[in-house]
């Protein structure tokens, strides 16, 4: 492959990254916000209002952080997220059959994690 090429998929993959990554992090913020447990509407709104901007400001973070920095915020957000899940599924759902595809993820966001260490040896 040429080098025109070579930088035309790595920066298609970057981008697929990046979208994945927010649409991996978007039903915590969903759940939590509609899930909050808030009695009062005021509460309830202003939490709501504050995960969106959270969410929002995440979003934004990670479609400008370079490649390097994308990989430890990203895939630190995805392995947050995939301890979390492993953990709700072990202690409260208890469905073992969805565990593995979480496991796949906490390995992958731990490969990317460490990925510019390993390429810079």
């Amino acid at each position: 492959m040429s080098s025109g090429s070579n930088n035309t998929v790595s920066l298609l993959s970057d981008i697929l990254l990046k979208i994945a990554v927010i649409f991996y992090t978007l039903p915590f913020f969903y759940q939590a916000a509609f899930n909050s447990g808030f009695e009062s509407d005021f509460w309830d709104t202003f939490f709501r209002i504050l995960l969106i901007v959270i969410f929002l400001g995440i979003t934004i973070i990670n479609l400008l952080l370079s490649r390097g920095n994308f990989y430890i915020f990203g895939f630190f957000l995805v392995a947050m997220g995939s301890i979390y899940s492993i953990l709700n599924l072990i202690f409260t759902q208890f469905k073992f059959t969805e565990l593995p595809v979480h496991i796949l993820l906490l390995m992958v966001s731990l490969y990317f994690l460490t990925r510019d260490r390993r390429k810079h040896r």
